[in-house]
């Protein structure tokens, strides 16, 4: 039988790899991993599904472009949880 993780289980697994492994720029994971009400936004580090996603492989130009995009959107829709 073929395991499909839910949403969130797949975004805090990503997140945690992302943690771990060494980048130059670094993730915005806070531990979180709670997509918001329309299942589009990460609540604790303000990054889509796709960002996320994204950022294993991400170039360091796009990194600071999703940082800068997470960091605008988190002022327009609150202030992040702390874990």
């Amino acid at each position: 039988m073929f395991y499909m993780p839910d949403k969130i289980s797949a975004l805090r697994f990503i997140s945690q790899n992302q943690a771990s492994s060494k980048m130059s720029v670094s993730s915005p994971c806070v531990g979180i991993c709670q997509l918001d009400t329309n299942g589009k936004v990460c609540t604790g580090c303000f990054r889509t599904i796709d960002e996320i996603g994204q950022w294993r492989t991400a170039s360091d130009g796009l990194k600071k472009r999703i940082l800068k995009t997470a960091r605008d959107r988190q002022a327009t829709t609150g202030s992040c949880k702390k874990a």
